[in-house]
């Protein structure tokens, strides 16, 4: 059996990993990291009925939106309808489950604007 003071030394440890800069980019840097990579997957232009598709082929769970969202800014944006989708990867590292998100607004049958953020739940 480990001694207490190793193992209240250990959590101590652990703690300020999980809470310190040590702990890997940020879920804005992430954010910007896969935006180049969704909107080759999703260029402004492609058919709308196709981008459910494309995203679904890439792990992501979507679901039909309509009304209010949360746009890039911070400020609420409003669709008639448009595709709300995720994707759930975990990562031991960093004790905490990863969500990417893209919202896909169209112009007509077109995509017209594509929005992905990320965001963590620690465990």
């Amino acid at each position: 059996m480990m001694p207490l003071r190793i193992v209240a030394a250990l959590t101590v440890a652990g703690t300020a990993l999980l809470t310190t800069g040590c702990a890997g980019p940020s879920e804005d840097e992430l954010a910007q990291q896969e935006r180049p990579e969704i909107r080759r997957l999703l260029p402004r232009g492609t058919e709308y009925s196709e981008a459910k598709l494309r995203l679904e082929r890439s792990g992501f769970t979507c679901l039909d939106g309509t009304g209010m969202f949360v746009g890039d800014d911070g400020l609420p944006r409003h669709a008639d309808h448009f595709l709300n989708c995720a994707k759930d990867e975990f990562s031991l590292w960093r004790f905490a489950s990863k969500t990417t998100m893209v919202i896909v607004v169209p112009e007509g049958d077109r995509v017209g604007y594509v929005q992905v953020g990320v965001g963590f739940t620690h465990l």
